[in-house]
């Protein structure tokens, strides 16, 4: 069959290249898993991050988050100063307060449990020595400990149902890189300021040509055809062997993620417009979400509980395929720039340590960079403001691309620094086999959103009789799927 008969289903199918995965030594530690094992549902307030203890044995909880309240306390000025920049309004020192208080009554169950044992290891010296009258005068202390034990217990979880859902609303640091007031924008390869005929949208030429089809029923399923269908893999191969040259490994993610994850880097896993719930059943108060393999959901999805060999970071992989967006669920439009499922490339690096963090940010941002440049075709770079950046993120700079039918540019790729933030949250850490020395830094990006590019590709080359065809500036492009 000739390439150029290719017919690519993007609601089921999308090619994917087989790429070695580099070898990395992970070590898995030991999953905090709840003891009951009946499906309950989940109240739609309750955390499946933060999970107060009282919820402990209905709520599948893989990891407990770090909480320290030594680092909120030195850090106060600057998570309040993260909290104004981002809009977001909590009471700091009334969680400092609290997360004071939780400590010390933790301190104060532990030892209630530590006595408690002392007691069952006596009561069960007295049976064995047949003692009944110190036995019976033990059990009915015992009985009275064990109310204060449980009073201890109530007054412990009243405490982290009241002060945890307030940790949840903290956000990450601010990077001092992190334009303050508004998103700061540069041009490169200016737009075309003139043209001897009218734009059409790639939705229009694709029509004409056929190389575009969305289905009857609904605008979420398309078909890439002929170009189109060889433009793709050719955009593919050009990106996975410009990563591999700057020392990216392939990894392959799966498509699907529990609530906890989601809620980890900074999603809410309960909105409509930022998770897809795969099972309206709720196992354990966690559910699947579509999240894609090209995501940063995906790569957590490995991560957690994991300790990391120091010696290989920084790790570097990329990751290509699927990329479900909630935010277009709703939409009705018919055109590539909004559609729910994308084939993405998403790029991960694990770092030791903040100034690692700078470095690998710099360095993936230069290549996305240098990469669109070869295309031709004008995009600017905004660095976002706090008021547009996730939770999770310390900052974000994104690549947009020209849409001349739209007449403005669009979000095809970006990168983000997201501290150690989310690594405390989901116990990635890094050290010398299963001795943890650190919490790992995570710079993580999308190297080109395809079905974006394409459609940017078709509108910026187009004739005017509305033909596409393979551009001659493109052509290092076609050589890619020739060789």
């Amino acid at each position: 069959m000739k390439l150029s008969r290719l017919v690519t289903f993007r609601s089921f199918h999308y090619l994917k290249p087989f790429m070695r995965l580099q070898s990395v030594t992970f070590c898995r530690k030991k999953h905090n898993l709840s003891s009951k094992d009946d499906e309950v549902m989940c109240p739609m307030k309750l955390s499946t991050l933060f999970v107060p203890g009282r919820y402990g044995a209905d709520m599948y909880q893989i990891v407990r988050p770090v909480i320290s309240v030594d680092d909120i306390s030195q850090n106060l000025p600057s998570i309040r100063k993260s909290c104004l920049l981002r809009g977001i309004n909590i009471d700091l020192e009334n969680i400092v307060d609290l997360l004071q208080q939780l400590e010390s009554e933790r301190s104060e169950f532990k030892s209630f449990v530590e006595k408690d044992h002392q007691y069952i290891e006596e009561l069960k010296h007295l049976h064995s020595v047949n003692d009944e009258s110190r036995l019976n005068s033990l059990k009915k202390e015992h009985e009275e400990f064990i109310n204060k034990l449980k009073s201890a217990k109530e007054k412990l979880h009243d405490t982290e149902e009241l002060v945890l859902p307030m940790v949840k609303k903290i956000p990450n640091l601010i990077h001092f890189l992190t334009p303050l007031k508004s998103d700061i924008t540069e041009e490169y390869s200016p737009r075309p300021t003139c043209q001897n005929f009218v734009s059409a949208s790639h939705v229009e030429i694709c029509k004409q040509t056929s190389l575009l089809k969305f289905s009857q029923n609904t605008a979420k399923t398309y078909y890439l055809k002929g170009a189109l269908s060889e433009l793709e893999l050719a955009i593919q191969t050009y990106f996975c062997n410009k990563l591999k040259e700057s020392g990216y490994g392939a990894m392959s993610c799966v498509d699907f993620c529990k609530s906890f994850l989601l809620e980890a880097v900074g999603q809410d896993p309960f909105s409509v417009v930022q998770a897809i719930p795969i099972e309206k059943k709720v196992e354990r108060g966690q559910m699947l979400h579509l999240v894609g393999g090209a995501s940063l959901e995906a790569f957590c999805a490995y991560l957690t509980n994991m300790n990391i060999s120091k010696a290989g970071l920084p790790m570097r992989y990329f990751s290509i395929g699927r990329r479900y967006n909630a935010a277009n669920c709703q939409r009705t439009s018919f055109d590539l720039f909004t559609v729910v499922q994308s084939s993405n490339i998403h790029c991960l690096t694990l770092c030791k340590d903040g100034h690692s963090e700078d470095e690998e940010f710099e360095s993936f941002f230069q290549f996305i960079f240098s990469c669109y440049n070869d295309f031709k075709i004008p995009f600017r770079v905004v660095n976002c403001s706090p008021r547009n950046l996730n939770a999770t993120e310390s900052r974000h700079k994104q690549l947009e691309i020209w849409s001349p039918a739209k007449q403005m540019y669009l979000s095809v790729a970006h990168v983000s620094g997201r501290g150690d933030f989310v690594s405390k949250r989901l116990h990635s850490t890094y050290g010398v086999e299963h001795n943890v020395e650190g919490y790992c830094h995570m710079v993580e990006g999308v190297a080109v959103n395809i079905p974006v590019l394409i459609g940017c590709i078709v509108e910026n080359f187009q004739k005017p009789n509305q033909a596409f065809h393979f551009p001659n500036e493109l052509e290092f492009l076609q050589r890619l799927i020739e060789d």
